[in-house]
């Protein structure tokens, strides 16, 4: 599959990735600084290696795939 991450709001791709995991990782930097409400300036685009391409996912529905597939760190366990 293909992903390409977008900021809908300036029309800017932020980035081109071959592995949702890698996409959802700048996603969560970016919440990360900017704020969950960002995420609905962001669209990510999904595209089959069929060449089917698949509703963008914004807003909760994005945040809810990042935090599904790359699941919060555990403070608890990061301490060192």
């Amino acid at each position: 599959m293909e992903y390409n991450l977008w900021d809908v709001e300036v029309g800017k791709q932020l980035g081109h990735f071959t592995e949702e995991r890698d996409a959802l990782h700048l996603v969560r930097k970016l919440v990360a600084h900017y704020g969950d409400e960002y995420a609905h300036d962001l669209g990510l685009g999904r595209k089959t290696d069929g060449v089917d391409i698949l509703e963008p996912l914004s807003g909760a529905a994005l945040l809810a795939r990042m935090r599904e597939v790359i699941p919060a760190p555990d403070p608890l366990n990061d301490r060192q």
